[in-house]
């Protein structure tokens, strides 16, 4: 391939996941003849992890959000057909480590049942050589965070007590960190239609694993002083709505 149209799609990349353009050329190189320069999740099971993923950080309350801040924190991302490296803003990283570490609280009266549950069922996080890999024991899919040992620890800790002032909520993070809890066993079971392999979220996760892996390049520059996504179910069909505001400047007066 001509190094002009490399550097053209390594452009166009960049513009979309947050990369570098040398970045973007090194992982163009790096793909199979044929695959396109932002390439699609292999599988459904890594497409329905980044749609949960996705939909997880959607829900984020918008007093959350600061003035200017890339979109749900997200720097940058790093598309591969087996997974998919999200760089998180520091001062965010406990904010999303609490939405998406699967918690709850033990319905009253009934031994071992929840009555709700937030973030993602089963994801749990293994911390290796300077990066946090998630994924579900189990199931085929991960997503990687670039951060320092130190600093994922801190961010945990953070999370966790944040958990903690939400009312005691139960997390397998810490005591169940390499297998499912029975609870989160038995949620996923009784929503098939949610997180069995032939359920309505696997065959509709393309489209939203296609959006975060392009989420960087989906607001304009400057960045907005907030924005919202949020997915709509009806029945076998799902739509995402994303939406974001522009703050105006005041007209300066002659």
């Amino acid at each position: 391939m001509p190094s002009t149209l490399l550097m053209a799609l390594a452009r166009g990349r960049s513009a979309r996941t947050g990369e570098s353009s040398r970045h973007a050329l090194n992982e163009i190189r790096l793909l199979q003849p044929g695959t396109p320069p932002i390439p699609p999740a292999a599988d459904m099971h890594q497409a329905a992890l980044e749609s949960d993923f996705l939909e997880v950080l959607g829900r984020c309350p918008k007093d959350r959000w600061r003035p200017r801040m890339r979109p749900f924190g997200i720097k940058s991302v790093t598309p591969r057909p087996d997974g998919l490296t999200v760089r998180i803003a520091a001062e965010f990283l406990p904010d999303i480590i609490r939405d998406i570490a699967p918690t709850w609280r033990p319905e009253e009266g009934k031994d071992g049942e929840i009555a709700s549950m937030s973030g993602i069922p089963g994801l749990r996080a293994l911390h290796r050589r300077g990066r946090t890999v998630l994924s579900r024991p189990g199931v085929p899919g991960r997503i990687i965070i670039p951060v320092p040992a130190d600093r994922w620890r801190k961010a945990v800790m953070v999370a966790a007590e944040l958990w903690q002032y939400e009312g005691g909520t139960c997390s397998p993070w810490f005591t169940d960190p390499r297998e499912w809890h029975p609870a989160e066993t038995r949620w996923a079971a009784d929503w098939p239609e949610r997180y069995a392999p032939d359920g309505r979220q696997y065959r509709n996760a393309w489209l939203a694993s296609q959006i975060l892996r392009r989420l960087p390049g989906l607001c304009p520059v400057p960045w907005p002083y907030y924005h919202d996504l949020w997915f709509n179910r009806f029945g076998d069909e799902c739509s995402i709505q994303f939406e974001w505001g522009l703050r105006r400047h005041p007209r300066r007066r002659p």
